[in-house]
């Protein structure tokens, strides 16, 4: 997996965690340009959508295994509507991790949304650097060489 920094994230990771009693929704949107996204995902804020996510481990170990996630081995806190906002940053983190494609940078669009879409709670933009990030060598011209069937 790449490594890879994000800018501005943090903030927003803070504000859901701020508001997450209201939160029913969260989707995150890659930038095409300055009025276009394509939407990238979306996650329902209840344990079981964020039930992965939650999980102490590699999420990958569990698919591995053909464990479905299970909230009984998830870790014990206090605040369930706290986990849960973890697990959705975790969720934003990877989303946007699966959807690098071999870029350098990419710019997103997060939406955390109250019930049934009704209002926005809020919406802001982050980017994201791909630190390990290689530019592909661009291909050389061949010299095109004419050849001719022999004949015996």
């Amino acid at each position: 997996m790449p490594t890879l920094s994000f800018d501005a994230l943090e903030p927003l990771e803070k504000r859901i965690h701020q508001v997450r009693a209201d939160i029913a929704y969260v989707s995150v949107s890659e930038t095409v340009d300055r009025k276009s996204y394509e939407n990238l995902g979306r996650i329902d804020f209840n344990e079981i959508d964020l039930a992965p996510y939650m999980l102490d481990g590699d999420i990958e170990e569990f698919e591995e295994a053909g464990q479905l996630p299970d909230l009984t081995d998830a870790p014990v806190a206090d605040d369930e509507t706290m986990r849960m906002a973890d697990a959705v940053c975790r969720w934003i983190r990877e989303t946007v991790a699966s959807n690098m494609h071999g870029q350098e940078e990419g710019r997103f669009r997060l939406y955390v949304w109250r019930p049934k879409g009704e209002t926005i709670l809020f919406t802001a933009r982050f980017s994201c650097t791909d630190l390990g990030y290689v530019a592909p060598v661009p291909a050389k011209e061949m010299e095109v060489v004419e050849t001719r069937a022999v004949e015996k």
